[in-house]
């Protein structure tokens, strides 16, 4: 499926996930309010030139272990922009298993019971992905990277993290672990605070 252009909907009590897309290329979701869903807000898999901008996202994964906006599985060619996610059980904003050369900026998320920004690799390099000016507080933790399953942590030339307000509810403002690694860092520019 390709040319797929989503804008000003509302979307909610979905019975999986409020958007949902696979195999899809030239594709975007626009300014929707998206709330009460029972996996991720929106779900991005295996696709490819995706828009997520100026949607607000709210009470994700009411029983799934997904996220608010999740974006997987060799996607690339991504832009997650500008959205307000907020108060959901489980991650903000993840990109992860594979994808690549994505772009999180200008996001607020906040009120996350876990991680507000996060990418793993899971078992398959995750690279290019790029977080810079969202604002991210009142979640578990601020920023997490990581490889869930074996050690392929992404490494620091290929995810840029810069000019990110971050302030945890509790926990780590930035963390990065992977199989047998762990280490916390405080980058400059990211604007940590407690």
């Amino acid at each position: 499926v390709t040319n797929v252009h989503v804008r000003g909907l509302t979307l909610a009590n979905g019975s999986v996930s409020g958007f949902y897309a696979q195999n899809c290329d030239s594709i975007s979701v626009r300014e929707c309010h998206i709330h009460d869903t029972m996996s991720s807000g929106i779900k991005i898999i295996k696709c490819t030139n995706v828009t997520i901008d100026n949607n607000e996202i709210e009470r994700a994964c009411l029983r799934s272990a997904e996220e608010a906006i999740t974006v997987k599985i060799f996607s690339e060619h991504v832009q997650v922009s500008s959205n307000h996610v907020h108060h959901s059980d489980t991650e903000g904003i993840d990109i992860k298993e594979g994808s690549r050369n994505v772009r999180v900026f200008g996001n607020h998320v906040h009120d996350m019971r876990r991680q507000g920004l996060y990418t793993d690799a899971w078992n398959v390099p995750t690279f290019n992905v790029s977080f810079y000016d969202n604002i991210v507080h009142d979640c578990a933790m601020g920023i997490t990277v990581g490889a869930e399953v074996v050690d392929f942590l992404i490494s620091a030339c290929e995810l840029a993290i810069q000019g990110s307000a971050i302030r945890p509810q509790s926990g780590d403002q930035i963390l990065v672990e992977g199989q047998g690694t762990y280490e916390v860092l405080d980058l400059p520019g990211a604007g940590c605070w407690r």
